[in-house]
């Protein structure tokens, strides 16, 4: 062998050598890419922002990786575990952050890349984790190894919880069809939809002021165009709303109600596909006790509680409100009804129902013409018998008290999720022409400040006699809004 061959073969073992001390001693030297990382998120995840990025700050004594060091990061979206290494993405060394720490700005198109699966995004809290690529075996133990054929050389440093949101505005399209219309020029006063193909539209069709005269319209509904056809009606029924077994109406009865003019039954309809359905026994039947108060009512609403039972309340003639305990059993056509309470003062013009506080019961929100509102909270048979259902209730009347439009003698309200992101129940207000949203205090949104709603081709000041709010698609979220106006149109908007 050569002087030159040996000096060349001794320089590469040396170098060989070398490079087994690093893998062997890498963390002995820089322990702090062997320890745990403290991350702190320094914001949210807005999914609706193509553009989004999460920053993170690491706090460590030496931010300077080794050459060799590589670092990823991968977002776990579930409780069901975090996601392989490999869908992670790669970073950078630590940068200087506009805060002044150092850290990362990851963003969010990263992960995920198609704008569409970015706003199918979970919202609601999530982790963010960070691992490096060391030349030295891990301490601890991989991710998961069998992703990535790289992930058996990187080591989890930390995690920081953050938070996935979507701070879009509510937008709507108005149906292309144009509105659909009910015939008779009657005021809705109560609206309910039935999933089929297509939807069943039922209302309360309220038809002259200040008379006992009340009818009920049933109609398809198509969710493409918004038109309604093949309406029928018949008069002396109200829709009350939808349990689970059921659609549950009030009817008249031939005999004198304690208010001087008829009383009132309560009717289940197991089908209620035309209106004249309530004259088929095999459809619908009614209970056989009067009601405590007379036909018809101002105002109705509807809950379930499981598909035996649930309850209803009604704002009767004189502004009083009455709420009832149902028992319902469709195999024996039986229906019976026993009165939980009657709020004998008047002044309630509204009551209407949702799970309010999220707990699956749902609730009554009543309307009082320049009173507070009254929330009662559904809890096993009863309503607000905890003090914390009290408390809640409080929280909830004051700060819808807080805008007049919620005490206004033409205020109509509807419940349930209506956010893009969070699940959690809404409550929306319409009064003077206007539809406002009251966001959950308890969810992203603590301030509980009205929002108004631009709603295509609704005429301005109109009347608005009836909202709703519907999942059209199970996605457990309100997909359609739809707005009843005087004198006889809905209008049928899909929430985007």
């Amino acid at each position: 062998m050569t002087p030159s061959k040996t000096r060349f073969c001794g320089i590469y073992a040396g170098l060989l050598l070398c490079g087994c001390d690093d893998l062997v001693i890498d963390c002995v030297e820089h322990p702090q890419w062997c320890g745990d990382f403290s991350v702190v998120s320094l914001g949210a995840v807005n999914r609706a922002d193509p553009l989004a990025t999460v920053s993170v700050r690491v706090a460590t004594n030496d931010a300077s990786p080794s050459y060799e060091t590589h670092f990823r990061a991968s977002f776990e979206l579930t409780q069901t575990g975090r996601p392989p290494i490999g869908r992670g993405s790669d970073l950078p060394p630590p940068q200087p952050l506009p805060t002044g720490d150092t850290g990362w700005a990851v963003p969010l198109s990263r992960f995920f890349a198609d704008p569409q699966t970015r706003l199918n995004l979970p919202c609601g809290p999530a982790k963010l984790y960070l691992h490096a690529r060391l030349r030295s075996q891990p301490t601890s133990t991989p991710l998961t190894p069998s992703s990535d054929p790289d992930s058996a050389t990187f080591q989890q440093h930390a995690l920081t919880d953050l938070a996935i949101s979507d701070d879009r505005p509510p937008t709507f399209l108005a149906p292309t069809a144009g509105p659909a219309k009910l015939p008779g020029g009657a005021a809705l006063s109560t609206l309910g939809l039935h999933p089929g193909t297509p939807f069943t539209l039922y209302a309360s069709l309220d038809q002259i002021l200040g008379t006992s005269q009340a009818q009920l319209g049933v109609g398809t509904l198509d969710l493409q165009t918004g038109a309604l056809a093949s309406v029928t009606t018949e008069k002396n029924y109200q829709f009350v709303g939808e349990t689970s077994a059921a659609r549950l109406l009030v009817k008249l009865a031939p005999s004198a109600g304690t208010c001087g003019i008829a009383s009132a039954f309560a009717a289940a309809c197991a089908q209620l596909d035309t209106a004249t359905a309530v004259n088929d026994p095999a459809k619908c039947f009614s209970s056989t006790a009067p009601l405590a108060w007379c036909f018809p009512a101002r105002s109705t609403a509807a809950a379930s509680v499981d598909p035996a039972g649930g309850y209803f309340a009604a704002v009767d003639g004189p502004g009083n409100l009455h709420v009832h305990n149902l028992s319902l059993n469709l195999a024996a056509k039986t229906l019976s009804t026993s009165e939980w309470t009657s709020l004998a003062f008047p002044g309630f013009f509204l009551v209407t129902s949702g799970d309010l506080d999220a707990d699956g019961s749902h609730d009554l929100l009543a309307l009082r013409q320049n009173l507070s509102p009254l929330l009662l909270f559904r809890q096993s048979n009863t309503f607000n018998s905890s003090s914390d259902k009290q408390t809640l209730s409080q929280e909830w009347a004051a700060r819808l008290d807080a805008h007049p439009q919620a005490r206004s003698s033409d205020a109509v309200a509807a419940i349930g999720p209506f956010d893009h992101c969070d699940p959690g129940p809404d409550v929306l207000l319409a009064s003077g022409g206007t539809v406002f949203v009251f966001p959950n205090p308890t969810q992203a949104d603590p301030s509980f400040v009205k929002k108004p709603l631009s709603l295509p081709g609704l005429p301005p000041g109109s009347t608005i006699t009836a909202l709703l709010l519907a999942d059209t698609n199970a996605d457990k979220a309100a997909d359609l809004l739809l707005v009843a106006a005087k004198p006889d149109t809905i209008y049928v908007y899909s929430l985007h």
